[in-house]
């Protein structure tokens, strides 16, 4: 299917070579991806790769894509706007840890916003934003839209990540035109890496203040070591033979060569990054809980006060991201799932999105998906599959719970005898049968996550509990004669498509030919807010977090 896109690209139409929008009366033209190239303006060895590179990622993003396509609603085989910004957030989430801003919801409704809002689409010309535009309000993108826009994302995202090893080798004295060793490969690599972590755009930042943040890196990620013996490890991959370990000084790479690691990076580092996030989840499970996917916020502070330093945040920060469970009055508790996915556990940031833990319910997710192909399914199908599916700590082959097949039934008798499988029932469904690895979902506007620095922006002050308040919530005890705490179940739908406007043609199954192909798109420490607060916190016993007990300005780790 994405050679069929590719052979449909094959003219490019003067409404987008001139800059002009299309108008409203005619329907989108077709673009292809050798005319994209030439709006970009590309040198002939950059616009090479560039085509090499789309025509890999069509290939790629179809098959990854196609499990949750299949599951949404669509009219005419064409999925309507918020249909593809879910699609697109969780096609990115799952492969890379990508968040790309703009795609993910913050609290809100799935059509809150278009996906042509996402930050990153802000790179290419009005002119191929109008076509996709026009497409999405003439019914929606197809199949292989869709697979073409992330590929579009995808290359953006590349070229943002060309642009900070750019401004890197300017700090460096480095140029494109150089050769470059072993040696000063690991050099760039290390001020790149700092400046991808910690925020600080090399274009805007002094190269006195980026090389000390280089310098303090290791204690500011304390798996830093490991990070850069993993980026080695690609290095190794792409440049082979040429590395001659007894001869480091010896010039081994191309500049072509160091944007092709850059982009190995983009790929690998959010997935090699998320064995921290497990962790966090197993300090987590290590705590007194109760088998619901949470743990008291009391035993949440006792270990942060006794040397796991990510265990600090306010409860009112933890609140707001939609990490806490306050529905039981008295009883606040840390929710596994959506804090290890919340944006403090989020590693970089980058213009356009941020790194962070890849959620372990998409595998299973993957699973149901890959094999009901349809946008719901009854009860009784997705008993069978789930039932033995295993996760870290749920093992395949059991019964569920009657309580389970209870609600799946209530579901599906609000929804004709079906569940849709995109809802908000049918994720909370898929919490409460694997509560610490799908996160709860909140009803929308009920939480409004932000990162440290917006917090500290609003509220004046870093999102960390003090000393004091922690203490004293860490002491509380709970009641012999407590009430049993069950996760929270709220008996309320959300859908970002109404599945009774949608037809029951399996995704993939007609032959389109198509008039029109939005080719255009072609165009093209986990986490940073905990690393700023290791940098932030003054030293206090175990706790202890800033360099040398020094308290540092939280706008110093900022772009």
């Amino acid at each position: 299917m994405a050679a069929r896109a590719i052979v449909l690209l094959i003219s490019f139409s003067s409404t987008v070579v001139d800059g002009s929008r299309p108008r409203e009366s005619e329907a989108a033209p077709v673009v292809t991806l050798d005319g994209v190239s030439q709006l970009l303006n590309l040198t002939s060895d950059a616009r090479s790769h560039f085509l090499t590179k789309a025509r890999e990622e069509l290939a790629e993003n179809e098959a990854k894509l196609r499990p949750i396509l299949s599951t949404l609603p669509h009219e005419d085989l064409r999925f309507p706007a918020p249909a593809v910004r879910y699609a697109l957030h969780r096609h990115f989430s799952r492969q890379y840890g990508w968040h790309l801003k703009g795609l993910e919801p913050l609290g809100e409704r799935w059509n809150s916003s278009s996906p042509m809002q996402a930050t990153i689409l802000g790179a290419i010309p009005q002119s191929v934003r109008g076509l996709f535009e026009q497409r999405l309000q003439e019914g929606g993108l197809t199949e292989e839209e869709v697979t073409v826009l992330a590929a579009t994302m995808e290359l953006l995202v590349h070229n943002e990540a060309q642009d900070r090893l750019r401004g890197v080798m300017c700090m460096l004295n480095y140029r494109t035109t150089d050769t470059f060793s072993v040696q000063e490969i690991r050099k760039a690599r290390d001020w790149y890496m700092t400046s991808y972590m910690l925020g600080k755009s090399p274009w805007t930042s002094s190269r006195m203040d980026l090389q000390a943040l280089v310098a303090d890196m290791p204690e500011l990620y304390p798996a830093w070591p490991q990070a850069m013996a993993m980026i080695d490890g690609l290095m190794q991959k792409r440049l082979g033979d040429k590395i001659d370990k007894k001869h480091p000084s010896l010039k081994v790479a191309s500049f072509p060569d160091l944007v092709t690691l850059v982009e190995d990076i983009g790929h690998n580092f959010g997935p090699w990054q998320n064995t921290i996030c497990t962790d966090l989840k197993s300090a987590l499970l290590n705590l007194k809980g109760e088998g619901t996917g949470r743990v008291a916020l009391s035993e949440f502070y006792k270990a942060g006060m006794n040397g796991q330093w990510q265990f600090q945040e306010k409860a009112d920060y933890m609140e707001k991201l939609g990490s806490l469970d306050t529905s039981v009055k008295g009883h606040p508790r840390v929710i596994i799932s959506n804090w290890i996915q919340s944006p403090s556990n989020c590693l970089g940031t980058a213009e356009s999105h941020d790194v962070c833990c890849i959620s372990e319910c998409e595998s299973m997710l993957t699973s149901i998906e890959t094999s009901i192909a349809a946008p719901s399914a009854t009860p009784e199908q997705i008993s069978d599959i789930v039932s033995n599916l295993a996760s870290p700590i749920v093992a395949a082959g059991r019964v569920l719970p009657d309580l389970l097949m209870n609600r799946l039934q209530s579901i599906a008798a609000s929804n004709d005898g079906q569940v849709p499988l995109f809802g908000r029932m049918f994720a909370q469904w898929m919490h409460h049968a694997f509560p610490n690895e799908c996160t709860y979902p909140h009803l929308a506007g009920a939480t409004k996550p932000v990162n440290i620095f917006e917090w500290e922006g609003s509220h004046q002050e870093l999102p960390l509990a003090t000393e004091e308040s922690m203490s004293a919530i860490s002491e509380q005890k709970q009641r012999a004669d407590a009430p049993v705490l069950n996760a929270v179940w709220v008996n309320e739908e959300e859908l970002p498509v109404d599945i009774r406007h949608s037809n029951s043609t399996p995704v993939g199954a007609a032959f389109i030919h198509f008039a029109v192909v939005l080719g255009a798109s072609c165009v093209a420490l986990l986490g940073v807010g905990r690393t700023a607060l290791r940098a932030l916190r003054p030293t206090r016993g175990s706790v202890g977090l800033g360099k040398g007990g020094a308290y540092q300005d939280v706008a110093a780790l900022s772009v």
